[in-house]
């Protein structure tokens, strides 16, 4: 059994660098909704916890956070008076949810919608660390999706909610703005030159009408 569990569970047996493993304070499900077009798909099933689809970019969540702290606590299911689970991936699988799920009305607001409630389960584990070197069984996994996290935005939703896009968000918006200031400046002077244009016009045929009318009043002379 314990050999099962170890395939199934294996142990990650690298460490990533500083500036690789730190996760910031947005690596959560509510900003990745938007931001990367991450899709959740829930699972009963531990061993497909955090699974991620990078194709469809669709995640598998474990949701029975609070069947994990019972394992944990050595109340759930055991095989010898022991837990059958490690405990050690037990507590990082609680740490995953609290890391991914942070308090806060967007991650309720999505989980009333998916009509979950583990976020409000009377789980005293609240530590969620940032550091991927912190966690040994789900370490690639969380990589992965940190790659996710960290990709340039493939569309417009994307480019707009992605915090790595600001600068250039920036930079777009500025130029529009800057092209539709041109276009009205221009469009200004375009209208004000046809309407000095307009009024010259106008005013050389009321010169050339009123000369015509001059031109007839003046008498003929008979000797001609």
């Amino acid at each position: 059994m314990n050999e099962f569990v170890q395939r199934q569970f294996p142990i990650s047996k690298w460490t990533t660098s500083p500036s690789e493993s730190r996760l910031d304070k947005h690596f959560n499900v509510p900003y990745m909704l938007q931001a990367c077009s991450l899709k959740i798909e829930w699972t009963g099933f531990i061993c497909d916890h955090l699974r991620l689809n990078e194709e469809n970019k669709t995640l598998q969540v474990y949701f029975l956070k609070l069947c994990a702290y019972d394992h944990l606590n050595g109340s759930g299911s055991s095989l010898g008076g022991k837990p059958i689970l490690p405990k050690q991936m037990l507590l990082e699988t609680i740490w995953t949810l609290n890391l991914l799920f942070p308090n806060g009305d967007q991650t309720t607001a999505f989980l009333k919608q998916e009509n979950r409630t583990f976020h409000i389960d009377a789980v005293p584990v609240t530590r969620r660390p940032r550091d991927l070197n912190d966690y040994v069984y789900w370490r690639e996994r969380l990589f992965l999706l940190r790659r996710l996290y960290m990709a340039e935005p493939e569309n417009f939703r994307e480019f707009w909610y992605k915090r790595q896009g600001y600068g250039t968000r920036f930079q777009v918006i500025t130029t529009i703005l800057f092209g539709f200031l041109l276009a009205v400046i221009f469009g200004v002077i375009s209208s004000v030159t046809a309407i000095i244009s307009t009024k010259a016009t106008l005013k050389s045929l009321d010169v050339a009408r009123e000369a015509l009318e001059l031109q007839k009043k003046v008498p003929v002379c008979p000797c001609s």
